[in-house]
């Protein structure tokens, strides 16, 4: 792609040389055309191995449960940043900070969501 802009170039300074415009147009739209293929080849390839939000991988090791993108146990919508969601102390779900308590007496009991009421 580089070489045929050059060519381009070239051929427009030097005396409009028809064929070397036109080999270096046509080398630059190979190039665009073979850019183009690799992106959208390496974007189908992607799509076919989905990342799992609760691979290991994702946090390097060190011993916390991933929470963006998974889905909160109370609400149902998705947890976007990592710092608006917490893993329930009982059941170790997902859940939005907001929606803490809710879960938590839903699921394990006023007892425990309220324990000091």
């Amino acid at each position: 792609m580089l070489g045929g802009l050059a060519l381009v170039v070239v051929a427009a300074g030097i005396s409009h040389d028809s064929r070397m415009f036109m080999l270096g147009g046509l080398l630059v739209v190979g190039g665009v055309l073979r850019l183009t293929t690799a992106l959208a080849s390496d974007a189908r390839r992607r799509r076919k191995h989905p990342v799992d939000p609760s691979d290991p991988r994702w946090h390097g090791g060190a011993g916390i449960t991933q929470l963006a993108g998974r889905t909160c146990i109370e609400c149902g919508r998705r947890i976007t940043i990592g710092a608006d969601g917490m893993s329930c102390s009982q059941c170790h779900a997902p859940a939005h900070i907001d929606c803490e308590e809710l879960h938590l007496a839903h699921a394990h009991g006023p007892e425990i969501a309220f324990p000091f009421r």
